[in-house]
């Protein structure tokens, strides 16, 4: 009885957690796509606006709401791919097919405009499948205070939903007039500000925007940290966007990037400490009977967070090929603290301190290309009083370069993680990693196949048969492809012919070939002696080489030069069959 009660009170607190701000369904199954805010009259300076209003309403409708909202950068990547403005200036069958590329049900839109020092803010949603008007929130009057602290937006966005019939709670609307986190309102002003400069090609004031936004709180950087990666991967060739600019110009820029990445990366390690918080074990050996003490120990890790290098290496790089052979006084050999120090206290099951001790993880890397690898090692705590212990050992992270655990957890310091929460969370990535690994050998080896394949079906068998015009009257037969050939050639004169080797080098797809081939030359001849005759053989080095002109798919014109013994030349001149393997039918069966 106890067990089901526990359930209804579980389900309840879940319903009233999805419900406390709206009644109903809440739109629940209805797809959004939150389209760019059109800009009429912003100055250049002011279009950031435009991206933290379209990110506000993103907010609103993801959480007052049901609904499942269409991500803004998956939506900017399928604009571009469409090669669609990002400026947000859509015509109505614009939005439509934005919608429907997105497959949502309705497209959210608007526009900012300014006039003199008033702005004007509306909005609209279109049902993409009808085309109706299903929402409108009709031109009016904001203050730039307003926009910048959300309040205007969220006001606007509220009226939408419960214009498409999402019934707000008491809980909601509170929430939604309550002052704006201020570091919430830092962050989306200064990303709007960074997606603003990239729209405008000012790469240098995006990345340092970027930077910016991932600094205010860890629990808001995903984005900031998605773009930081895209835009630092397109600047790896060193180029910062612009058609020109002075060296020194370009030298200033570069320096605000990488002060940028360093003050970043210093403040947010770009690594991720795992410990294993379950296999505390005795180290062998070093029970001490008269002090009743002894050791245990834990394994520890520190490892590199991919993305956050790949940016690294990727600034590293762009900085290499913009530098050139300058001397330039600035670099990212080093990211971060020269070493990491971490403390960790043993604690018995009765939460009784039992053990403490540190480790120190250098981190000290040198060249732009290098990546560090994980760091593994044992953590031992020594002389643990041995009466204190308990069935159950606890672990816990004191602090990191001497800021606490907790702290450096919230503010993005580092990435602390026991080993069985860093498993789990790397599960899904290791079986997707995994798979695309069997899916690229796979594909590489069907590849291979295909390329085995074609190459076969390209691939030219040729026989020459029959006279050869020459000052000795050649006849003979080659055999071979686009690789190796074998040739048998008759000299008319006396029992004398030639067996050559050799390799046929494509010049021009399988149209013109050059084989060259090396052998030897067999000479048997009459001797008269007295009156008796005897039979004399020479055996000589023939070398040779050809050009052969494939006509057409099935005959070939060849010449050939041949020196024999190193003293005697001979010309040949003739036409021979080629075929390809399925040319030939024999019995229902292809060769």
């Amino acid at each position: 009885m106890k067990k089901y009660i526990f359930i209804i009170v579980i389900f309840l607190s879940g319903t009233f957690c999805w419900a406390q701000y709206w009644t109903g369904d809440g739109g629940r199954g209805i797809r959004v796509t939150v389209s760019e805010i059109t800009g009429r009259g912003l100055s250049i300076q002011e279009e950031h606006i435009l991206h933290f209003t379209q990110s506000t309403i993103i907010g609103v409708f993801n959480n007052f709401s049901a609904m499942t909202v269409f991500d803004r950068q998956n939506l900017e990547s399928i604009l571009r791919e469409q090669r669609m403005s990002l400026a947000g200036n859509f015509s109505d069958t614009d939005l439509i097919r934005i919608g429907q590329l997105t497959n949502a049900r309705l497209i959210v839109f608007g526009s900012i405009t300014k006039s003199g020092n008033n702005y004007t803010l509306e909005f609209a949603v279109t049902d993409v499948e009808t085309g109706n008007r299903r929402a409108s929130y009709l031109p009016r009057q904001v203050s730039l205070l307003a926009l910048e602290n959300h309040s205007a937006i969220k006001e606007a966005a509220a009226d939408l939903l419960r214009q498409l019939g999402v019934t707000l709670t008491s809980n909601a609307l509170q929430e939604l007039g309550k002052a704006e986190d201020t570091a919430r309102i830092q962050y989306e002003n200064v990303m709007a500000r960074g997606i603003a400069a990239t729209r405008q090609g000012t790469t240098v004031e995006a990345l340092t925007y970027f930077f910016e936004a991932a600094a205010f709180n860890p629990s808001m950087m995903s984005e900031a940290m998605n773009r930081i990666s895209t835009t630092s991967a397109t600047i790896a060739g060193g180029n910062l966007g612009h058609a020109a600019r002075s060296r020194q110009q370009e030298h200033d820029e570069w320096r605000t990037i990488v002060n940028a990445a360093r003050t970043f990366y210093t403040n947010h390690l770009p690594y991720e400490f795992v410990y294993n918080a379950v296999n505390i074990r005795q180290v062998a050996g070093s029970h001490d009977f008269t002090k009743r003490t002894a050791n245990y120990s834990i394994d520890i890790s520190l490892i590199p967070k991919p993305d956050a290098w790949r940016t690294i290496n990727d600034l590293r790089q762009g900085l290499a090929n913009a530098r050139r052979n300058d001397n330039w006084n600035f670099s990212l050999n080093q990211i971060g603290p020269s070493e990491i120090i971490i403390i960790l206290d043993l604690f018995n099951e009765n939460n009784v301190f039992l053990a403490a001790t540190s480790t120190r993880f250098v981190t000290t890397f040198n060249s732009y290309q290098q990546t560090p690898g994980k760091m593994d090692r044992s953590f031992s705590f020594f002389d643990v009083n041995i009466d204190n212990i308990t069935d159950q050992l606890n672990v816990h992270v004191r602090s990191v370069n001497e800021v606490p655990a907790q702290r450096a957890g919230e503010t993005g310091f580092i990435q602390i993680s026991t080993l069985q929460d860093y498993d789990r969370r790397m599960a899904p990535i290791w079986a997707r990693e995994d798979a695309e690994e069997v899916k690229r050998k796979q594909e590489a080896e069907e590849a291979a196949r295909i390329a085995a394949r074609e190459e076969a079906k390209n691939r030219k068998y040729g026989f020459l048969i029959g006279y050869n015009y020459s000052t000795s009257n050649f006849h003979g037969v080659t055999c071979g492809y686009s690789g190796i050939y074998v040739s048998m050639v008759k000299h008319l004169d006396d029992f004398n012919f030639d067996i050559i080797i050799g390799y046929a080098f494509n010049l021009i797809g399988n149209r013109l070939r050059l084989p060259a081939g090396i052998g030897i030359n067999i000479h048997e001849y009459e001797i008269q002696e007295r009156g008796r005759i005897s039979w004399e053989t020479d055996i000589n080095i023939c070398l040779e080489a050809r050009l052969q002109f494939i006509m057409m798919d099935y005959i070939y014109l060849q010449s050939t030069i041949r020196l024999i013994d190193f003293s005697r030349v001979a010309f040949t001149f003739g036409v021979g069959f080629v075929f390809k393997p399925g040319d030939i039918e024999i019995g229902g069966m292809k060769l």
